[in-house]
């Protein structure tokens, strides 16, 4: 936990769940799409990040029914719902929204979540927080977890790259740094093939 004149802050770790985008190929909103354990998917990925009892920023559209879906019992102190206007131009206007919001509430590192990654395991999650934890004390500045040799979702990032992740926009959201920065990237080794998973078509749910 950051410290401000002896106070305690926010955590250090916070969780920034992309989940403004279409879904053109799924066919409808996907987001809402049921998962075998009839859950909606993008409600599964925002209860578990919550159940990690991480503050959990999720960026939608302006007007979204998202928000009105989740059942705010399960965690009322740690969602924050971020409004993106510009949502339609790209994820990297999602990811712009997003992570300014994480800046100003005072939080030191991130994981970037997808919205569409429902299959992620807990202590994928549980190991990156704790890797980025421990960041304050150590060069670790990015970190992706790897599986089978190739590297997934989420990313994490210390606040050293909140201001390049704000100045993100268009379609490619942080591929393009990630690429340009790979030789950056600290990898986690995770036996989780949830990190290499993402739905795009119905078939993707099962």
């Amino acid at each position: 936990m950051s410290h401000l004149n002896g106070l305690p802050s926010a955590p250090v770790v916070a969780a920034l769940v992309l989940a403004a985008g279409n879904g053109t190929r799924f066919g409808s909103d996907k987001r809402l799409a049921l998962l075998p354990n009839g859950s909606p998917m993008a409600l599964e990925v925002i209860r578990r990040l919550a159940a990690l009892h991480l503050p959990v920023f999720v960026v939608v559209k302006p007007n979204d029914p998202l928000p009105t879906r989740f059942d705010q019992s399960e965690g009322p102190n740690t969602i924050r719902w971020v409004e993106c206007p510009e949502h339609a131009a790209g994820m990297g206007h999602s990811l712009s929204c997003g992570i300014q919001a994480v800046d100003q509430a005072g939080h030191d590192a991130c994981l970037l979540v997808l919205a569409d990654m429902p299959f992620i395991q807990d202590s994928t999650y549980k190991r990156l927080v704790e890797v980025l934890e421990a960041s304050r004390d150590s060069s670790l500045t990015l970190a992706r977890p790897i599986y089978n040799n190739i590297q997934g979702h989420p990313v994490g990032f210390t606040r050293e790259w909140f201001g390049k992740l704000a100045s993100s926009s268009g379609d490619e959201g942080a591929r393009v740094w990630l690429k340009e920065l790979k030789d950056q990237i600290h990898l986690i080794e995770v036996n989780d093939p949830g990190i290499l998973k993402d739905v795009d078509r119905v078939f993707d749910l099962g």
